[in-house]
């Protein structure tokens, strides 16, 4: 494999995560937004009507069931945030990971061009010196 295939190779892996990452840190945001939002309407007294999401009055009169419904949706929300939160941190090892070795590929591909680079010159120069024996 070449250097600039090897380094496309590398841009690309590095692109692909990359994106994965921002894609999952958009989700986690739209995760934490969203549960954030759900809670502050439970807690203050409104709910979202899950058919037009439009947010009603939700009555005062409170039962210890309403109470549990609403914990129950805490810890749902609880869950899907720490899920988002460790794939999160999942995706930055992953492209730390690949980075590492990325940069190691890329020092081992410079080595090999420099060696590339000095067998060239030692035959370019055992070149001249057998024109010169000829002569």
């Amino acid at each position: 494999m070449t250097r600039d295939r090897l380094n496309s190779f590398i841009h690309y892996c590095s692109t692909v995560v990359k994106t994965v990452l921002s894609t999952t840190t958009v989700i986690a945001q739209g995760l934490y937004e969203t549960a954030s939002t759900m809670l502050l309407n439970w807690w203050s007294g409104k709910q979202e009507d899950e058919d037009t999401l439009e947010v009603v009055e939700r009555q005062s009169t409170m039962t210890q069931g309403d109470f549990n419904v609403i914990l129950e949706e805490n810890n749902r929300l609880k869950r899907m945030i720490k899920f988002a939160v460790s794939s999160h941190a999942i995706m930055n090892e992953a492209t730390s990971i690949l980075e590492d070795g990325a940069d190691l590929w890329v020092k081992r591909a410079d080595v090999v061009d420099a060696k590339v680079l000095e067998a060239e010159q030692e035959r370019d120069a055992l070149t001249l010196q057998l024109e010169e024996y000829q002569e």
